[in-house]
């Protein structure tokens, strides 16, 4: 089993304890919440994760991640999580708050947010 650093990504042997990478403690902060913990993984070097994580964020309800997902949604480490933000984002805002972004994900985006935008102002 890994264990990834909630600091630099690094990948550990041991689930708690130093990183090998950075040297920071692994764990996260008592303070990170489930939405921090969610973020945190949208951006795992795992895209699996990744991808678990952004989906997560739709239907965890707690409307701080707009901006992440916005975020996400124009700069994706990977197409499939920046569909899953556009999805995600759309479960926490509305159409009529997003239209502007959709709009342009619409006419000008990448293949899997262009289709979902356009399936979300249709």
């Amino acid at each position: 089993m890994a264990f990834y650093c909630w600091w630099c990504y690094g990948r550990n042997d041991k689930g708690t304890g130093p990183c090998v990478h950075c040297g920071r403690d692994i764990s996260p902060p008592d303070s990170a919440t489930e939405t921090k913990r969610l973020i945190w993984g949208t951006h795992h070097p795992d895209p699996d994760v990744a991808i678990i994580c952004t989906r997560r964020l739709g239907t965890h309800g707690d409307t701080a991640a707009v901006p992440l997902l916005r975020a996400l949604i124009k700069d994706p480490p990977d197409p499939y999580v920046g569909a899953e933000a556009l999805t995600s984002l759309l479960a926490l805002s509305s159409v009529d708050a997003e239209r502007k972004l959709l709009q342009e994900l619409a006419d000008h985006g990448p293949v899997l947010q262009k289709h979902l935008a356009q399936r979300a102002l249709a």
